[in-house]
């Protein structure tokens, strides 16, 4: 074996060999005189001195506490077992001071920190007033409310919720269908109330065929219009593709106070505003301009609150601190000039089976708008009434004096 103090020389033979330079023999000698040949030495001398060049200088006081020691290992082994525990270079950061990483912005939340519109705390206040409600104009018995809207707005879920909060259970007195895409209601049909059990609210609902893209589908806008006046019956059946003319049995020809619309209300989906035809859109103008020529004051309900908005359906609280509805409200109120202040967004009563308050404030809230502009409406007509009834007195007063001069010459 060879003695670790061996002192090594090494002498390059064979310069004149046919074999590659990789394969040259070296000769060595040690103390004793023996020699011995190494193949390859001169490309492993060559590898050694490439892999000394490394970017990170060795020093002894950099070194692991192993590499520390005064053992004669050879220089290419203490570079390999350095290379291990050297960092990848790969991963090294290229710049040795790099910012702090920004701070991610968390998104901003959808609902307002305080509600854009309060409603009452108590929802019996509001139960007491439409109890004790009756029209200050006599022969008129009931203040009559029309809804109309698209097809699939909840019309008629909006008659049955009103009528499941006023008497204190769940409804449906009023037909519904979820699946069809046509109109479900089509005949002109009154609602009333029942207080108790010998006496009704003093509210009535209408409620009518939906409105459509379609000219040969839905109600017609000037069936509206005839509504507004009075002159529809109890019981019509609605014509798409016609109007209801004077002849048919179905028109009204005197209708009175009491027969015609005292507010006009425009029920639409809060999810399906910016989904609406423009054709769709148009006739509800139609109609809001016919009823604001008439003077009916006007008001908008936005239902279906909870499918639009998650806060919602998971906490009926955030009804008027939702960003999103509060946004619908903003559009549709700019879509058709009704002010915010008459536009109410409520929650109808579907699959519930027992009444909440919750649900119902929201409810009383816009039926007691309803009621209070209908009164001044109602207050309106009858001072025109009243002018008209005095001017048509005295016309007549005057007719007789003159007859009455005439006799006498």
């Amino acid at each position: 074996s060879v003695c670790k103090d061996t002192f090594f020389l090494f002498i390059i033979s064979c310069a004149n060999s046919d074999e590659p330079a990789h394969l040259k023999k070296t000769v060595t000698k040690d103390l004793n005189g023996h020699s011995s040949e190494i193949r390859g030495l001169t490309r492993n001398r060559q590898k050694n001195k490439s892999e000394s060049k490394k970017p990170y200088p060795i020093k002894k006081q950099d070194q692991p506490a192993h590499l520390q020691s005064h053992s004669r290992t050879s220089r290419a082994s203490q570079e390999k077992i350095w290379d291990n525990h050297l960092p990848n270079q790969s991963h090294v950061n290229p710049h040795p001071h790099p910012h702090p990483p920004r701070p991610s912005t968390p998104p901003p939340s959808p609902l307002f920190s305080e509600p854009w519109r309060t409603l009452p705390t108590s929802t019996q206040d509001n139960l007491n007033f439409l109890k004790s409600y009756q029209p200050r104009k006599k022969g008129v018995k009931h203040l009559r409310i029309l809804l109309h809207g698209p097809v699939g707005a909840g019309k008629s879920s909006f008659i049955n919720s009103v009528d499941s909060v006023l008497r204190g259970i769940v409804t449906s007195r009023a037909e519904t269908d979820a699946n069809t895409g046509s109109s479900f209601t089509l005949k002109y049909q009154t609602y009333k109330i029942q207080k108790d059990d010998q006496s009704f609210y003093s509210i009535v609902f209408n409620d009518i065929m939906g409105l459509e893209a379609n000219l040969n589908n839905g109600v017609q806008v000037e069936d509206i219009k005839l509504a507004l006046r009075g002159h529809v019956r109890e019981g019509y059946k609605f014509k798409p593709n016609g109007s209801l003319t004077k002849n048919d049995p179905g028109y009204k020809s005197y209708p009175s106070l009491d027969d015609k619309v005292h507010v006009l209300v425009c029920v639409v989906p809060v999810d399906s505003i910016s989904l609406l035809d423009d054709k769709v859109v148009q006739k509800l103008r139609e109609v809001r301009l016919a009823a604001s020529d008439l003077g009916i004051p006007q008001l908008a309900i936005l239902t279906k609150v909870d499918r639009a908005c998650p806060e919602v359906e998971s906490n009926i609280h955030n009804l008027h601190k939702s960003k999103y509805l509060k946004g619908q409200v903003e559009q549709f109120s700019a879509m058709l000039g009704i002010p915010i202040k008459s536009i109410f967004l409520v929650k109808n009563y579907e699959s519930e089976i027992n009444t909440y308050d919750d649900i119902n404030g929201p409810i009383l809230t816009a039926l007691r708008q309803m009621v209070t502009f209908g009164e001044d409406y109602l207050v309106t007509c009858v001072h025109s009434v009243d002018n008209s009834k005095l001017i048509l007195l005295i016309f007549l007063s005057f007719l007789v004096l003159l007859f009455s001069y005439l006799i006498l010459l």
